[in-house]
């Protein structure tokens, strides 16, 4: 879910800083906004990339930083049971997997 959270930071930060996020029950209809991250949606997991991915390609991201967090993503998302391409994506897993456990709200 952290990835979740790192495409809706990618988008305040280098697509949109004006763009605003609700989260709607699983299942429904999205009826206004740009869908992101669920089956079918344009900016989302598709052809082997993650969500992350998708946006970096369609805004044409380069920044190296975020190239780099785009393959720890990637790791974690989407190569889940494959040789890891980067030394950080088992560590960062484990701890966001412990960070889910946690509820948190946002007021």
């Amino acid at each position: 879910m952290f990835y979740r959270c790192a495409s809706i930071w990618l988008i305040d930060n280098f697509v949109d800083s004006t763009s605003t996020f609700e989260f709607i029950k699983f299942g429904s209809r999205v009826t206004k906004g740009i869908p992101f991250d669920v089956p079918g949606a344009e900016l989302g997991r598709q052809r082997n990339i993650s969500c992350f991915e998708s946006i970096i390609q369609k805004y044409e991201i380069t920044d190296s930083a975020i190239i780099r967090m785009a393959n720890i993503i990637h790791d974690i998302d989407v190569n889940k049971w494959g040789i890891k391409i980067t030394f950080e994506a088992d560590s960062l897993e484990l701890v966001f997997s412990e960070i889910r456990g946690c509820v948190c709200s946002i007021m």
